[in-house]
């Protein structure tokens, strides 16, 4: 039996992707708390991908989550030996934006437990946007958040990742989810492309080439062009501007030409 392990963040996780026709927000808050958890991993670029070759696929992306969660939880699970169970292991990583972070947040700390009950209260670990407006994202973003620093920290560790599975005899594939980034790292899907992102390879596949476009910092507004323009296409909904049905069918056509099966 083979394996697709597949990291990122919601695009790769597949909200919204059994969004096929225009409907109101208020239908699509309605619909998509039906049917995302039954379609993620029916209608996903991830489950498409592996519906077509026959292979498993464990997904550990997730709505809203950061680089550094996913990295977290690749140490997590090639740290236990459930991998080694399958005849082959292809790893699919979604890079996301890097105005993402993850804290461990403690336990529930109010008046209304009791003291006992507070002490048992364990923490976990959350993703969280940089743009929010809480202290802690506050000071990350005045005193120690810097993009290129966060594109530095990620090319050390997806080089160190790919050395990782090069010695444990797992193929890995990256990409850009929906911004490009300035590193040059080996088995980047798209590498050599002046756009390699997911989001600016749709927009050239629908005909608009996006080379100057602004950073997309994935807060589910228009803050670049290129968003503004899939939504205009169908390729990615109007209220959450994630990829549609017919979106994540192109991705899926895309990733599967670079990936050796």
């Amino acid at each position: 039996m083979n394996l697709l392990v597949t990291f990122g963040c919601s695009w790769t996780f597949g909200a919204g992707s059994w969004y096929d026709k225009p409907i109101s927000l208020e239908e699509y808050k309605t619909v998509n708390k039906k049917l995302d958890k039954e379609y993620q991993n029916k209608t996903s670029f991830r489950a498409l991908l592996a519906q077509r070759h026959g292979y498993h696929n464990i997904n550990f992306a997730s709505m809203a989550s950061s680089n550094q969660t996913q990295m977290r939880r690749a140490q997590e699970y090639f740290n236990t030996d459930d991998y080694k169970k399958y005849d082959n292991v292809i790893v699919l990583w979604g890079i996301t934006s890097t105005a993402r972070g993850e804290a461990w947040i403690k336990g529930d700390p109010s008046n209304k437990y009791t003291t006992k009950e507070r002490s048992n209260m364990k923490g976990e670990f959350k993703s969280f946007m940089y743009t929010y407006k809480i202290r802690l994202a506050e000071e990350i973003r005045n005193f120690h958040y810097d993009h290129e620093a966060e594109v530095g920290r990620l090319e050390t560790h997806m080089n160190h990742w790919n050395s990782y599975f090069k010695f444990i005899g797992v193929k890995n594939y990256w990409f850009d989810t929906f911004n490009h980034h300035n590193y040059d790292v080996p088995s980047m899907i798209f590498r050599h492309d002046k756009r390699r992102d997911l989001m600016s390879k749709l927009c050239k596949s629908m005909g608009k080439s996006y080379d100057n476009d602004g950073y997309h910092f994935s807060v589910f507004t228009l803050d670049c062009d290129r968003p503004n323009y899939l939504k205009k296409k169908g390729i990615v909904n109007p209220h959450s501007l994630h990829p549609t049905m017919k979106g994540n069918i192109m991705i899926a056509d895309m990733l599967d030409k670079e990936i050796s099966w």
